[in-house]
């Protein structure tokens, strides 16, 4: 798994994989009662929150450095490439 030119430890899991939905979904009410429902597709943003443990995705200082340097810097898109998992393969990134 790479982030950029950082390599991760492919033992990382996607912890939040299954928690997202590709539609946004809004439901009101109008002023007569009737039921208004909008629905779109979501283009961008799905969060990936990747995790170790006591066993898995232990990485050097070195790296945690590389990490961090990439926190700090402002507005910064990043790749992340899955070497392992099935979809997506390829992500644009951001820390948030």
């Amino acid at each position: 798994m790479m982030l950029d030119h950082i390599e991760l430890p492919d033992d990382l899991l996607w912890v939040d994989e299954f928690d997202w939905n590709p539609v946004a979904q809004d439901i009101d009410r109008s002023l007569t009662g009737a039921l208004m429902v909008q629905e779109q597709a979501k283009l961008y943003g799905r969060p990936i929150t990747l995790t170790g443990g006591d066993e898995a995705g232990w990485v050097t200082r070195a790296t945690i450095l590389e990490l961090m340097a990439l926190v700090e810097t402002p507005n910064r898109v990043m790749t992340l490439i899955f070497s392992t998992l099935e979809l997506p393969k390829n992500n644009s990134t951001i820390f948030i």
